[in-house]
């Protein structure tokens, strides 16, 4: 979207990058331009965590202030949800803390308001988890079993326990189309095997399956995802209400299978567990009772103007025929600058309530871009 780099003022909190565990308290301080792999380097010794995001060069502070999501949310909720405070330098250079008990209603917003909008989080404390010992796990099937491997998938997260974090994939590999799940769950391989066992029968004979007992932290570099090489890239994604019928597979399928090229995907999400169990206008954070979140997604190099071109217009043309089956809700940590109102899509009810934390925080709109909250 390049809102981290427009021609305004860009300040980087990169240097702000220390993580410190508080263990009479419980708590975990980050600073505001730590990055997911930072947690985890300093948290392993102790064995604590909180849900966190999935790529390990994401910074925390964005995750966090854009809800969070990673495969952890069904078992422990939010990373926004594990929030106790954080300090923000408002407009006018203020140092504030913002929590339940003070500048509440700043708190409030921070937890799903999306980062830039309403100052600058120069530090984060959270609540701690115990990293506990879990399976993690991948499927992969053949491409042909697509629609009937995507109906398990939705058949097994309508069943699944919080402890399960899911999440369903298609892409290309050495350009041959792939699909496939992966995870983890909370517990031991053997009732991981049970839960996904409608998923390992529907793909026939998956082309991969592996199911690891361990600690979290063999979780977390498995499931780790992101890239040293520089690409651009765009996503566009949707809420689904409901899970995805005979009609809304088979739309999706016939898009994929008619990908012009590589780079082209989508992903989704498992939703429900612990998520629900916060009111929706509790936080900020509005998105509480979706069953799945849909990603389509483009990747191509930089300067290649041509697949940029077929690549948009794939994506684009996807979320479109998508419509009918989505929650015209959408993700506020994908944002999407084709995505007509955008506001009321990330935000929903809680919208109004925004807008009055902006007015009061940032009325004079020092932190602005192209989707920043308003004033009125």
């Amino acid at each position: 979207m390049g809102y981290s780099t427009n021609e305004g003022l860009v300040i980087s909190t990169g240097r702000l990058n220390s993580v410190r565990y508080q263990a009479q308290s419980g708590r975990i301080v980050v600073g505001g331009g730590a990055l997911n792999k930072d947690v985890a380097v300093a948290l392993k010794p102790s064995d604590v965590m909180f849900p966190g995001g999935q790529c390990p060069t994401v910074g925390v502070a964005g995750l966090t202030l854009g809800g969070g999501l990673g495969f952890s949310m069904r078992s422990l909720g939010m990373t926004s949800d594990q929030l106790i405070s954080s300090q923000v330098v408002l407009a006018g250079g203020e140092i504030v803390t913002a929590s339940a008990a003070e500048n509440p209603d700043l708190f409030w917003a921070l937890r799903g308001g999306t980062g830039g909008n309403f100052g600058i989080n120069t530090e984060f404390t959270f609540a701690s988890h115990p990293a506990r010992r879990c399976t993690h796990f991948a499927v992969d099937s053949p491409p042909t079993q697509m629609a009937p491997t995507l109906d398990a998938w939705f058949t097994v997260l309508a069943g699944a326990p919080r402890e399960l974090g899911i999440m369903w994939y298609t892409d290309t590999l050495d350009d041959q189309p792939v699909c496939g799940t992966w995870g983890l769950m909370y517990g031991s391989e053997s009732d991981t095997r049970d839960v996904l066992a409608p998923l390992s029968r529907s793909a026939g004979r998956p082309m991969h399956e592996e199911y690891v007992e361990g600690t979290y932290w063999d979780a977390l570099d498995f499931l780790a995802e992101g890239s040293s090489v520089p690409h651009s890239y765009i996503d566009r994604s949707r809420f689904l209400d409901r899970k995805l019928g005979r009609d809304g597979i088979a739309t999706l399928v016939a898009q994929l299978d008619q990908r012009p090229h590589s780079g082209l995907s989508a992903t989704i999400f498992g939703w429900g567990g612990a998520i629900t169990e916060t009111p929706a206008d509790a936080t900020a954070f509005v998105h509480r009772t979706p069953v799945a979140l849909i990603k389509y997604g483009a990747t191509w190099n930089p300067g290649d103007d041509v697949t940029a071109d077929s690549s948009r217009r794939w994506v684009d043309e996807t979320f479109d025929v998508m419509e009918p089956h989505s929650s015209r809700r959408s993700f506020q940590n994908f944002p999407d600058g084709e995505l007509q109102d955008w506001a009321t899509a990330y935000f929903g009810d809680n919208l109004p309530r925004l807008i009055d934390v902006k007015r009061k925080y940032d009325p004079d709109r020092k932190f602005d871009f192209p989707q920043a909250i308003p004033t009125r």
